[in-house]
């Protein structure tokens, strides 16, 4: 098997280094460790105790998985809640959250995003159902 850094989409080193730090920020857990193969990131809970990004990897399996990466660009628009619901958005560094309340005050959803080195990492993104 062929290891490599795939560089050609987009530069994965710097971006996998920011998404690591935008998820853990997100979880408010340690900073990413940065490893020979990527990031080691530090739960510290029983279930599960740490949690692997690796920038250095198998060509064959990379191209697989980049046919189903899904990535965006933001552009910045004003986020508005549909008629009926009421949106609260609130920052703490760089992370941001929002929650949506129906018009008795119920979440209906709720999300997070950290942003880091010009990365967005979304994360605890959820629909409540009834």
């Amino acid at each position: 098997m062929e290891s490599t850094t795939l560089n050609t989409a987009f530069e994965v080193v710097p971006t996998a280094a920011a998404w690591t730090k935008g998820w853990t920020l997100t979880r408010g857990k340690a900073a990413p460790v940065s490893q020979p193969y990527g990031y080691k990131i530090d739960l510290g809970v029983p279930e599960c105790l740490e949690r692997h990004a690796m920038v250095d990897y198998d060509t064959g399996v990379v191209r697989a998985l980049t046919d189903r990466l899904h990535t965006v660009a933001l552009d910045n628009a004003a986020a508005v809640a549909p008629d009926g619901y009421q949106l609260s958005l609130s920052t703490s560094g760089a992370v941001s959250d929002a929650e949506l309340r129906d018009v008795n005050g119920e979440l209906a959803a709720r999300g997070r995003v950290a942003h880091s080195d010009g990365v967005a990492t979304f994360d605890q993104t959820a629909a409540v159902i009834a």
